[in-house]
């Protein structure tokens, strides 16, 4: 079979084809990729779908409509990694305080004036009235009124006698609320608190004045007691003046300080009591930096803990940091102070 040449006219057609498929190509190239009716866009280097129209039939002419490209990124969607959270994020406590104990520098704090139930930090307070209006060498009886205080009494019996200074181990220790309200009894009814009949507990009035008056004389002005042990609702402070009281135990009562960092007590059997070993509940005793403190929680005050550590810089300074967290989550206090004493501490490098 014989082909003839392609003629003029032909050879015009099969050029403008050819430049018609040139431009798509180009076009494509340029702008994306066709998908029936859609155009995947990559510019920008943001990967974008974008539905178009698709032309009408017979519109072969009409251009084909371009991707749209996406939206300037702007502050409010911007996809920067958020900055990471603060490690003070991390601290469940409602309030705290974290200062230094000889100058009153405040390094640290959230809420430090809001009220918070005490619970058993109330019995530094009680301990420090007992020694500076008891003789230390008085011997109390353990009562039915004092047993009936709580019921984990940590072994301690009925009928019991023990001296005032063995039992400020117990109650600062063990946080025994069964001795602290015993010793509370034993100040105010003296002459009474044995004798009284079992489910009637003594007056405690005269103990609990003196504890009022002691946190008034420090200046704890939103600081109240209505009991010994911490137990009741009504034994409240904040951060704030539990920062004054810390400070007043750094500089005044060294000695106390020492019991509450002793990591167990032991008394050994006499006449008038069994042998008992009263172990340290507080999680920092035995650390090197710690110098004493207390814990303390109930329902309502949750976890409390005041803490006193002292922090020596490369260039040897003393810093004493009275650290107090109340209202922290379950388990938590220990968590909350650790985290407190480091970034204290940063602070403290920062300036030096």
């Amino acid at each position: 079979m014989k082909f003839s040449p392609p003629t003029q006219h032909q050879k015009i057609y099969v050029l403008g084809a050819c430049a018609v498929l040139l431009v798509v190509s180009v076009y494509v190239l340029k702008n994306g990729t066709l998908h029936r009716n859609k155009i995947t866009y990559s510019g920008s280097g943001i990967a974008s779908s974008e539905t178009v129209p698709v032309a009408a039939s017979g519109s072969k002419n009409k251009p084909l409509v371009p991707p749209i490209k996406p939206a300037k990124v702007t502050s409010a969607t911007s996809t920067t990694p958020a900055k990471p959270a603060s490690p003070l994020d991390t601290i469940s406590a409602t309030a705290y305080i974290v200062g230094n104990a000889a100058t009153g520098q405040i390094y640290l704090s959230k809420n430090p004036t809001l009220e918070n139930g005490l619970a058993s930090i109330s019995k530094l307070f009680t301990a420090i009235v007992a020694q500076g209006n008891m003789d230390p060498n008085q011997v109390i009886q353990i009562t039915p009124a004092m047993l009936a205080v709580y019921p984990n009494s940590y072994g301690i019996l009925l009928g019991e006698k023990f001296s005032l200074s063995d039992l400020f181990y117990g109650m600062l220790l063990q946080s025994n609320d069964n001795i602290a309200e015993g010793i509370a009894m034993a100040y105010s009814s003296p002459s009474t608190y044995i004798s009284t009949p079992a489910g009637t507990s003594p007056s405690e009035s005269a103990f609990m004045a003196k504890m009022n008056a002691l946190s008034a004389s420090l200046g704890l002005t939103q600081t109240h007691f209505e009991d010994a042990s911490g137990l009741a609702d009504g034994n409240v402070s904040n951060a704030k003046d539990l920062f004054s009281f810390g400070q007043y135990l750094y500089k005044n009562q060294q000695a106390l300080l020492g019991i509450t960092d002793t990591y167990s007590y032991s008394v050994a059997t006499t006449t008038a009591h069994l042998g008992h070993d009263f172990i340290n509940i507080d999680p920092f005793v035995g650390d090197p930096h710690y110098i004493g403190g207390k814990t303390g929680r109930t329902d309502l005050a949750g976890e409390d803990m005041l803490s006193i550590f002292d922090y020596k810089t490369t260039s040897g300074a003393d810093y004493p940091l009275v650290i107090v967290v109340l209202h922290s989550d379950l388990s938590e206090r220990q968590n909350d102070t650790s985290q407190l004493y480091l970034q204290a501490i940063n602070i403290i490098n920062k300036q030096n």
